[in-house]
């Protein structure tokens, strides 16, 4: 679906990702900078809530031009629909394509595109839990359905890391870190709540799957802070890996709320 263009000829054929001396990711978050200074923020927002990627294209006059494609899940794609009869919209879009083009990446046309469905981990509802905990949970759903995974990665995380928190108080766990990170609360509660006193008969088995799952957890934080929205990132994760963190996420914590108050 397009939703703007520069008013010539707008069928067009996607060749492949437009070929860079930079990395898009750079590019998309210099063209943000830009937008920023120019005080442009709904020009931002868009960038910031809505992933997308950056396309050679051609037609059939045999023009050659670049596509900016935002890739978004169905609830997503019908409120961008309406930037094409929007005037104040258009005007966000323009600036848009603008500033790439500053940027040395021609943009003829911005389209909208649903993207792949993942398989998704439903989502969980431990109970007991902090504030902090529920109020990331609601806002990684809403930031799932809205704006793609890679910008729920935070929200995922934080409500891991707030539930790994409560559940160590609770148990009244001591803990010799100031602010101890989601990793070393999993080891905590793995080596000393009560609920894993005995794993019953398969406690080797099952001992050795608890570290596979406490290096994950050590993996997540990194990914977080490095690969997502939480911070000013150049390199974000791709959608998959995105959707494969908020997975993990979510498995870790309905298996700990089983465990924990089953």
């Amino acid at each position: 679906m397009n939703l703007w263009d520069r008013g010539s000829a707008t069928d067009y054929e996607l060749k492949g990702p437009i070929p860079s001396t930079d990395d898009h990711a750079r590019t998309i978050q210099r063209t943000k900078e830009l937008l920023a200074r120019r005080n442009r923020p709904a020009a931002v927002d868009l960038l910031e809530r809505t992933p997308c990627g950056l396309y050679d294209a051609h037609n059939h006059f045999g023009d050659d031009f670049g596509v900016l494609v935002f890739e978004v899940p169905l609830a997503r794609y019908e409120e961008l629909r309406l930037f094409r009869s929007d005037p104040a919209s258009r005007l966000v879009l323009a600036s848009i394509a603008e500033v790439f083009g500053e940027l040395g990446i021609y943009i003829r046309i911005i389209a909208s595109e649903i993207s792949d469905d993942f398989a998704m981990v439903q989502a969980p509802e431990p109970a007991l839990t902090l504030e902090v905990v529920d109020r990331a949970l609601r806002d990684a759903e809403i930031l799932l359905a809205q704006a793609g995974p890679v910008s729920a990665v935070d929200r995922a995380h934080t409500a891991l890391h707030g539930y790994l928190l409560q559940q160590c108080r609770q148990a009244e766990i001591p803990c010799e870190f100031a602010d101890p990170n989601s990793a070393r609360l999993f080891g905590l509660i793995r080596d000393h709540h009560p609920a894993f006193a005995s794993n019953g008969p398969w406690a080797g088995q099952v001992t050795t799957l608890l570290r596979s799952m406490g290096a994950v957890i050590g993996t997540l934080e990194p990914l977080r802070n490095r690969g997502s929205v939480a911070h000013p990132n150049e390199a974000l994760l791709d959608q998959a890996e995105a959707m494969l963190f908020i997975n993990c996420a979510r498995t870790l914590l309905h298996y700990l709320a089983a465990k924990l108050q089953g």
